[in-house]
């Protein structure tokens, strides 16, 4: 993770991501629904040096609900099984997430 456990979140520096080289990447802006944020993914993927990412190469891209990401509540359940899916490449509820690729 980019963010130390506990840490607010905050702005990330493009050029920490490109050092950091995600394997998996989670988009989801705060207040934002996924169609809103698909609308606008272009916003991320012209960064330069987009393309060479590692989770960009390998298509593990993903947009999350915000409201499972920024909501306390039921939802983290949610989120943590989605966490586990993405990350083991198992299927994943499309309410919560999709694919860029998709």
């Amino acid at each position: 993770s980019i963010l130390r456990a506990g840490e607010e979140g905050r702005p990330v520096e493009w050029e920490l991501v490109k050092e950091f080289n995600p394997d998996l990447i989670l988009i989801s802006p705060c207040g934002l629904n996924i169609e809103r944020t698909v609308h606008e993914i272009d916003l991320i993927t012209k960064m330069p040096g987009w393309s060479e990412l590692n989770a960009v190469r390998s298509k593990r891209v993903y947009v999350v609900d915000s409201a499972y990401v920024s909501r306390p509540g039921p939802r983290v359940i949610r989120l943590a099984k989605l966490l586990v899916d993405l990350y083991t490449g198992s299927d994943f509820e499309k309410e919560v997430a999709i694919s860029i690729y998709d």
